[in-house]
């Protein structure tokens, strides 16, 4: 296998690229600290050093997972929260005709926040890459959101930022063509991975496979392949081992329609 494909990434860019500042979760048992990249997010937001203590008292461990392995399960929720730290993942729902892939995670995104109010998950959340996962108590986290209001704020405006997401999905799926679905979501990640610090000048991993681009974006696999050629061909990309690298993020944020997200307009709790 070639050096890249281990590291998971293309060759120019590095495994990964972690913001400074950032936090560790410990892990329990003595073992090694584990980069967390949801704490760096929620510095940039305004959450002071005593809410982040708070909340890293809630951990119970740190998973690792599996590709393809179960980070939470459709159904019933559990009494833990669980932040993705390394690796990608999908939320999922089940249909009966199969599974539909709802969005994809990246390192510092919350997999199941609907946990501290919901009794019943709407998906499940899998892993595309082996992935390292926090667990957190529930209770943990809602106590440190009731005493720290920076933790509630930041919460809330995750919350809205999982349903712009799943509107601009609907979006997609229901009004653009299959040109636009893809650029879109090219530029989506961009923006994502650039936020969780793992974007080098406009290269990143893309993890997820043909099947899974597919299924997210209500294609054929042979669709996705026919497309990403294209936009290959019209020099907007190049697609390396795993990789994307945009070459003309002007040209493509045109074909998609895309319009960065906008910024939370909520003022800044402590």
């Amino acid at each position: 296998m070639p050096q890249a494909e281990k590291r998971g990434l293309c060759t120019d860019v590095p495994a990964r690229v972690a913001p400074r500042g950032a936090h560790a979760w410990p892990q329990r048992g003595g073992g090694a600290r584990a980069f967390n990249p949801l704490t760096e997010r929620l510095r940039r937001i305004g959450v002071d050093e005593a809410a982040l203590a708070g909340l890293d008292a809630g951990i119970v461990e740190v998973r690792s997972i599996a590709v393809g392995g179960q980070i939470v399960r459709e159904g019933k929720a559990t009494a833990r929260l669980h932040i993705l730290l390394e690796g990608w993942a999908c939320r999922y729902t089940r249909v009966a005709r199969g599974r539909q892939t709802l969005a994809f995670l990246l390192p510092g995104d919350i997999c199941d926040l609907d946990t501290l109010h919901a009794a019943l998950l709407e998906y499940g959340v899998a892993a595309i890459t082996p992935c390292k996962v926090a667990v957190l108590r529930s209770d943990d986290v809602r106590r440190a959101a009731a005493a720290h209001p920076s933790v509630a704020a930041a919460l809330l405006g995750f919350a809205f930022e999982d349903q712009a997401a799943l509107v601009r999905r609907a979006a997609s799926l229901g009004r653009r063509s299959a040109r636009g679905r893809l650029a879109h979501l090219i530029c989506e990640l961009h923006e994502r991975t650039i936020a969780a610090g793992i974007d080098a000048e406009g290269s990143y991993l893309l993890p997820a496979t043909q099947d899974d681009m597919a299924d997210i974006l209500g294609l054929t696999n042979v669709h996705v392949s026919r497309t990403l050629k294209a936009l290959r061909d019209e020099g907007l990309i190049r697609l390396d081992t795993r990789c994307v690298t945009i070459l003309d993020l002007a040209a493509l944020a045109h074909i998609a329609d895309f319009t960065p997200a906008a910024p939370s307009n909520m003022p800044e709790v402590r």
